[in-house]
C-alpha cells in the first residue's frame, strides 16, 4: 500500500513520476493566488499551534468570521 503524503504524492502512474522527476522536480514553486507568505515558506517557519496557522494573516477567512 501506498503511503499517503510520500514523495510521489498525486503522481499515480509511471508517467507522470517521469515527467516530474524530469522536468519539474528541481524547480520553484509559484502559486499567484496563495495566502501563504513566500518568506514564512522559504524559511519553513514554524507556527505554535494550528490557529496560528489556520488564521494567521489571512484576511479572506478573517473576512468571512
Amino acid at each position: 500500500m501506498k503511503n499517503f503524503l510520500d514523495k510521489d504524492f498525486l503522481l499515480d502512474t509511471e508517467t507522470a513520476v517521469r515527467l516530474y522527476e524530469n522536468a519539474v522536480e528541481g524547480l520553484p514553486i509559484f502559486d499567484f493566488h496563495c495566502h501563504l507568505d513566500p518568506q514564512e515558506v522559504w524559511e519553513n517557519k514554524s507556527y505554535e499551534n494550528i490557529t496560528q496557522l489556520w488564521l494567521g494573516g489571512d484576511h479572506y477567512k478573517w473576512r468571512t468570521m
